[in-house]
This record gives C-alpha cells, sequence and structure tokens, in this order.
C-alpha cells in the first residue's frame, strides 16, 4: 500500500494488487471490529436546561472519547443495573465520567471538556463539542458510564466516520489511444478524459455502466488498483486505524480463522479459509466457484 495523504485524522492510500472483495472487508472491519470506549449509560440526577434528558444522553453517548479501548476489558454483555447518583466505580472495565455545570451569566453553553474523569482530566476528543445552553440559574448534573464495544455492538463505537473506496483514480484501460478517445468521446460530458494514452476517470459517476460495457469480465475478483480514504473519528488517528484493521483475523493470515479469513488466490480470485492443514497447507474455498482448493500456507 502507498500512502498518498495522512494528517491525522484522514489517511488516504492505493491498494494495489488486490480486489473489490478484499478492500470491502477491509472497510467492513473498520466500522464493524475495531473497539473504542463509548458512553453507554447516563444518570441524570439534575437537568433544568431547556434540553429533554433523554436527548441530552443521546447526545452524550456520541461524544468521541479520547480512551485507549486496548487498555480496558470488553464486558460479555452489557449492565442492567442502572447507573445511580452514588457510583463511584463499576468494575475494571468501566470508566464513570461526571459532568456538573451551573452558571450566573444570561447564556452559557455546555461543551464537551465539562465530562471529566475521577481525576478531573476531559477525556472529550473535541472539547469544544457543544451539548446544552443553559441559561443563568440552570444546573445539569449527571453521571456517566463508558464500556469497551465496537460498531457491531452499536453505531456509536464507530471509530471512523467515512471510509471512501474506488478504483484508482487513473485506469490502466485495455484499449489502443484510438480506442479511448472513442470512448470518451461516447461518454457523457465530464465523466472522462484520455491523459498519456489512457482513460482517466474525472467523475464517479457512470463509472458502473462504464465498468459494464467497457472492460469485459471485470467483476469484483478482478485485481485492480483501488484509492481508500479513511476519516478518523478522532479517537485514533486514521493510520493506526489503518493498521488495526489490516492486522485482524478478519485479513491477516498471521491469525488465520476458518470462516472468516480472506484469501488471494492466483488469477485475482478471492477465498476464503476452510481450514488449516498439518502439512503447511490452507483448504481455502473459491467465493465465485465455491470449489475448495488446496494451497501452500501463506508466510
Amino acid at each position: 500500500m502507498a500512502s498518498t495523504e495522512d494528517n491525522g485524522l484522514t489517511h488516504t492510500f492505493e491498494w494495489g494488487q488486490t480486489n473489490a472483495s478484499i478492500v470491502n472487508q477491509f472497510r467492513k472491519t473498520l466500522f464493524t471490529v475495531i473497539p473504542t470506549m463509548c458512553i453507554s449509560q447516563v444518570c441524570i440526577e439534575v437537568n433544568t436546561s431547556i434540553m429533554d434528558s433523554d436527548i441530552l444522553a443521546h447526545r452524550l453517548s456520541l461524544v468521541p472519547l479520547r480512551m485507549d479501548a486496548r487498555r480496558f476489558e470488553r464486558p460479555d454483555t452489557y449492565p442492567n443495573t442502572l447507573l445511580s447518583p452514588t457510583t463511584d466505580a463499576w468494575g475494571d472495565g468501566a470508566v464513570i465520567l461526571e459532568l456538573s455545570f451551573t452558571t450566573s451569566r444570561s447564556r452559557a453553553m455546555i461543551t464537551a471538556d465539562e465530562l471529566k474523569d475521577a481525576a478531573g482530566r476531559s477525556v472529550a476528543v473535541y472539547p469544544t463539542t457543544p451539548i446544552v445552553p443553559i441559561k443563568a440559574g440552570q444546573i445539569v448534573r449527571l453521571k456517566a458510564l463508558c464500556l469497551k464495544g465496537a460498531g457491531r455492538d452499536h453505531a456509536r463505537f464507530n471509530p471512523v466516520t467515512v471510509v471512501c473506496v474506488a478504483p484508482a483514480q487513473e485506469l490502466n484501460l485495455r484499449y489502443q489511444p484510438e480506442d479511448a478517445v472513442a470512448f470518451v468521446a461516447a461518454a457523457p460530458p465530464g465523466c472522462y478524459a484520455v491523459r498519456d494514452g489512457r482513460v482517466v476517470r474525472t467523475s464517479r459517476v457512470c463509472y458502473e455502466d462504464w465498468r459494464d460495457a467497457c472492460v469485459d469480465e471485470r467483476n469484483d475478483h478482478a485485481v485492480t488498483t483501488f484509492q481508500v480514504r479513511v476519516e478518523s473519528t478522532g479517537v485514533y488517528t486514521a493510520q493506526e486505524l489503518v493498521t488495526w484493521a489490516r492486522g485482524c483475523s478478519v485479513m491477516s493470515p498471521d491469525a488465520p480463522e476458518p470462516g472468516r479469513t480472506l484469501v488471494q488466490l492466483q488469477g485475482g480470485r478471492t477465498g476464503v479459509l476452510v481450514a488449516t492443514n498439518d502439512d503447511d497447507t490452507w483448504s481455502v474455498r473459491d467465493l465465485c466457484t465455491d470449489g475448495v482448493e488446496t494451497i501452500p500456507a501463506p508466510t
């Protein structure tokens, strides 16, 4: 993978010699597998603000928190016991945050930096995120329980905001220059251009039509180069998310898991691991034909 952009929250790279099945599994891993810490329960002791308590609790649950979920244990089941104003601890796998705010000013805004842990530290990734406006004399006092989870548990645990996947901007088509010129001339205006004898897609529209009409035998198992753009919520850097997702058992031969580990076969085909054999080989089922073949175990 060749990185083309990295500014912390956004990481863009080109992934060559792969196919849509592998890249799509990588995208789903980012959304569903990588854990974060998130507010899962809120106990509101006092709320005299203009916002209803259930809406306030919902807003708090969506605030990204600067906590490394790798330091916490994931609960087997989420607790049915309700958090109370007198609760100070919940166990090794949980963190309790507090928010207490009032003002004498005519208008004020409670922001995410008012969410503090037991040591009084603000844990919000974006401290200036507005939570609720209040006026003089109004009070908001609450406790929030943070637990470890992943996107497959609930969308609020997602560590990414957007994952964009598209074939690389310059597509190396099997065309002679005159064919490329003819194709661009026949395509809707603004969709494609010819540069250095190759067709360059200048707009995302019409790609499916182009793919079906102009590239024979091109499908989800065809080897090509993809441009992938990952945008993080800020809990982790985008580069960390990419590294983490590629190391998950869904993708990695270092921790093969039958039924989940994807394998690239010869000819750009995609297979899923069926079994690891004693003779250092893998039995892999071709996702396209459903046939099972034996390959040397990747090193």
